[in-house]
């Protein structure tokens, strides 16, 4: 049949490496779990593949281990900035924290009041700086 010929086609996509094995040990995968390996590499796993099914040869994980290692995404994850923070005090007690991620700040204020008036002030000082940089973009 037409599926069936196309399931035995899809050990083509498996990397040269894991078909010499499988030449070697022919009961090393069985055909799900080569297809699933063919197509993790059509995917560009190879390489993943590749070091699978070399800890299947090992004898270290099954043929399901080794479906699942291949599959893992290896792309680093990204990396949360950690947070810098800075206390502003008057006196001996806290007026500001600042805490900035990137390019988020935060500002956290112990009244309300306090909050309006640097905000109103904070505002005129970025207002004041988008102007010169338009200036000196000219």
């Amino acid at each position: 049949s037409e599926s069936l010929i196309s399931y035995i086609l899809t050990f083509d996509n498996l990397p040269a490496a894991v078909l010499s094995a499988c030449a070697e040990r022919p009961s090393l995968l069985g055909s799900r779990a080569a297809s699933l390996l063919a197509n993790l590499a059509k995917q560009g796993r190879s390489e993943q593949v590749v070091r699978a099914v070399q800890k299947l040869v090992a004898g270290e994980i099954d043929q399901s281990q080794a479906v699942k290692l291949a599959a893992v995404d290896t792309k680093a994850k990204a990396v949360t900035p950690t947070p810098v923070s800075l206390k502003v005090k008057r006196g001996k007690s806290v007026f500001c924290e600042m805490r900035r991620a990137k390019n988020v700040m935060r500002l956290q204020f112990k009244s309300e009041e306090d909050a309006e008036r640097i905000q109103a002030r904070i505002q005129l000082l970025l207002e004041a700086e988008a102007a010169e940089l338009q200036a000196s973009e000219k």
